[in-house]
């Protein structure tokens, strides 16, 4: 095993089929228009439910 210094530009061109340890997988955001009220949905249903934490359920949603 040898190390070679390539210039920065070749770097990326070879590595492109590459999934070594160099591979780093696309980031996926998650979608910000509905996060937040797909996850108050559970509190709600569970606080209409005679829960006996029902008023904090609705706080934290």
């Amino acid at each position: 095993m040898s190390i070679r210094i390539v210039p920065k530009d070749q770097l990326g061109k070879e590595r492109v089929n590459e999934r070594g340890a160099g591979f780093i997988p696309p980031l996926l955001f998650a979608n910000l228009k509905n996060l937040y009220q797909r996850r108050a949905e559970r509190p709600k249903t569970l606080a209409t439910e005679n829960h006996p934490f029902s008023s904090y359920l609705h706080f934290a949603a």
